[in-house]
């Protein structure tokens, strides 16, 4: 996705959450397959809101808690990976209201892979 977005002439920056510093802004800000490692899900939500500039979109990507094969699939995925929580989508929706409109929500399925689900938020001012 940076590659893409370097040829068509944007400025990317490819960082941790932890390593911003405290005045970067941006206009987009792309979180795949991070979120459900986030210890403090809800704080990093705050986070990504302070740092995208007014109208800014986030664009969240993760496996997700939506069926009973993600239900028995997601355990074995976590014996292979660092200790993960991943959210069902009313959980996703909780951690980005109010700080961010969702505007669409896509989701992939496969039978081989859990639920993906794309979540496309703009930053709410106020």
């Amino acid at each position: 996705m940076g590659r893409a977005a370097r040829r068509k002439g944007h400025a990317v920056m490819e960082n941790a959450i932890s390593e911003l510093s405290l005045d970067d802004r941006f206009g987009c800000i792309c979180c795949t397959h991070a979120f459900p490692y986030y210890d403090a899900p809800k704080q990093a939500i705050k986070t990504f809101h302070s740092h995208l500039e007014k109208g800014g979109y986030l664009l969240i990507a993760h496996a997700e808690t939506r069926t009973l094969y993600d239900l028995m699939l997601l355990p074995i995925v976590k014996l292979t990976t660092s200790r993960a929580a991943y959210p069902t989508p009313k959980q996703m929706r909780n951690y980005l209201e109010p700080e961010f409109q969702v505007c669409d929500i896509i989701q992939v399925n496969a039978w081989y892979v859990p639920s993906i689900t794309l979540y496309v938020a703009q930053k709410s001012e106020g």
